[in-house]
């Protein structure tokens, strides 16, 4: 009897876990937006929407989940519906992406029946495009999360929020929402600010995703918050993976990103540190026998428009991105591929 038991326990784990890692994916076209809907079999009739950030016209109209984000898989093996949209267009565009929301959630509740709860998380532009809706969108949505809101491209704000709001804001970036906290409109609802304390743009890991989300639920269904607070969660060193040579180090890429193009390697801070690369330094890349030159910055908009960068990400492995435009067309790699690296000096310009 307790080995059947047992072999029950089992059967129920592992099918929990089946759904949880395979939910049902629907693509499909929205008006002029496409559109990307991850539902879990067991549907807990709550949903969250995403508001994607500035993408220029050159890259793809997309609608994107990164399932493998443990943010996204803990909110689908708890039962939450995701849902994203590419928008109609790509650019800066913030009324226009709000009524595309709005659609989106209009076809998600049809499809899969009015949600319980309804949250909003938007990044970077996405970000502004939800504090706006916060000041418009009243009952539409409990409460709005905000990553590294770029506020300045939603001129028009009006400072008075009518639904629970949380900005989760980089320490280098926090003074946008701190600003806009401050000239809030009497009738306001305040919204919360917590600051991770590391330097970049949208640069948080999933827990501290998770920790802000859950907050943000709390203050929409209990009415409490903490409005400000710093949120640092430190993670695990990251493991060096770099094989140093000829005075500099290679390692490989370990993902790409599908739509912006960023390669996140598998660099780690001491690897730079033992090549005697530090932050401002400007460092040599070559990859299939080509050199570029890449600044180790802090965010993307340290170099211009198409110029390299690289900072180290929340997960303490390098980026390198191309500022506004895609950085593994440029160089022409793949996932898997080697890169090496080596301090710039005057013998290697």
């Amino acid at each position: 009897m307790r080995r059947i038991v047992l072999l029950l326990t089992f059967l129920l784990i592992f099918s929990s876990s089946a759904i949880a890692a395979d939910p049902d994916c629907y693509r499909g076209k929205l008006g002029q937006s496409q559109i990307l809907i991850a539902a879990p079999a067991n549907y807990n009739k709550k949903m969250l929407i995403l508001a994607h950030g500035l993408r220029t016209e050159a890259m793809p109209v997309t609608a994107e989940i990164n399932l493998q984000e443990q943010f996204y898989k803990k909110l689908l093996a708890e039962g939450w519906l995701i849902a994203s949209t590419s928008y109609r267009r790509n650019g800066v565009i913030i009324d226009e992406a709000i009524e595309d929301l709005l659609q989106l959630r209009e076809f998600a509740m049809e499809k899969y029946g009015r949600p319980r709860k309804l949250y909003l998380a938007g990044i970077s532009m996405g970000g502004a495009i939800g504090a706006r809706m916060a000041e418009t969108c009243k009952g539409k949505f409990d409460g709005i999360l905000c990553i590294g809101a770029a506020l300045s491209l939603a001129p028009n704000l009006s400072g008075n929020p009518a639904m629970p709001l949380l900005f989760l804001s980089n320490r280098s970036e926090a003074e946008g929402p701190k600003a806009y906290i401050d000239g809030l409109k009497d009738k306001a609802v305040r919204p919360a600010l917590w600051v991770v304390g590391r330097d970049g743009h949208c640069n948080v890991n999933d827990e501290e995703r998770r920790a802000a989300f859950r907050a943000l639920i709390a203050y929409a269904e209990k009415g409490a918050v903490a409005f400000n607070r710093g949120i640092t969660i430190v993670q695990a060193p990251a493991t060096s993976d770099a094989v140093f040579k000829d005075g500099g180090a290679s390692a490989p890429v370990k993902w790409i990103d599908p739509v912006y193009g960023n390669l996140y390697t598998r660099f780690v801070p001491a690897d730079f540190e033992k090549l005697g690369i530090k932050q401002g330094d400007t460092f040599m890349l070559r990859f299939n026998r080509k050199d570029y030159k890449v600044l180790l910055g802090i965010t993307y908009s340290d170099v211009p428009k198409g110029g390299l960068v690289a900072f180290f990400w929340h997960d303490g492995k390098l980026q390198i991105a191309r500022n506004l435009m895609n950085a593994a067309e440029m160089l022409g790699c793949t996932a898997g591929d080697r890169l090496f690296v080596k301090l710039q000096t005057a013998g290697n310009h």
